[in-house]
């Protein structure tokens, strides 16, 4: 039996992870601007093994080293069909305080992109709204 349990990854997710949405101005996308989403969990290189469990828990993304320090490795999960299969792994996860109402948003837009509302003025609008509350633009920290 695996000592990895989604409770432990919790554990690498409220002090080293991110739950982010970028949106980037585009000249190809019919509104002008396209998406990058990522799901992200750092630690220093001395812990692939960490990073190494995870991904084989959740049996997507990859593990990257930043290029900024040479010493971080990040897993990350960029493509929403995989977003989808964590999302899917992750159901019963318990996230604390911010990090809980971050992951929160980031389903929301999750659920805006399953739905195709990306691809609409009003579902950019809302993803804008929900992405400039997240992270470290927070204000409420209480779920």
């Amino acid at each position: 039996m695996s000592k990895i349990n989604i409770h432990w990854i919790c554990g690498f997710i409220n002090s080293d992870g991110s739950f982010s949405v970028y949106l980037i101005k585009s000249n190809t996308s019919k509104f002008g601007y396209s998406y990058n989403l990522r799901i992200l969990i750092s630690q220093h290189n001395k812990s692939l093994i960490v990073l190494d469990a995870i991904k084989n828990y959740f049996n997507v993304g990859n593990i990257y080293s930043n290029s900024a320090t040479g010493t971080v490795l990040e897993y990350k999960i960029f493509s929403l069909k995989d977003i989808l299969l964590f999302i899917d792994l992750f159901k019963d996860a318990q996230l604390l305080g911010a990090k809980a109402l971050d992951y929160t948003d980031f389903c929301t837009i999750i659920g805006l992109f399953k739905n195709k509302e990306h691809l609409t003025l009003e579902g950019i609008k809302t993803i804008k709204e929900i992405i400039n509350n997240m992270n470290s633009t927070r204000t409420q920290f209480e779920k």
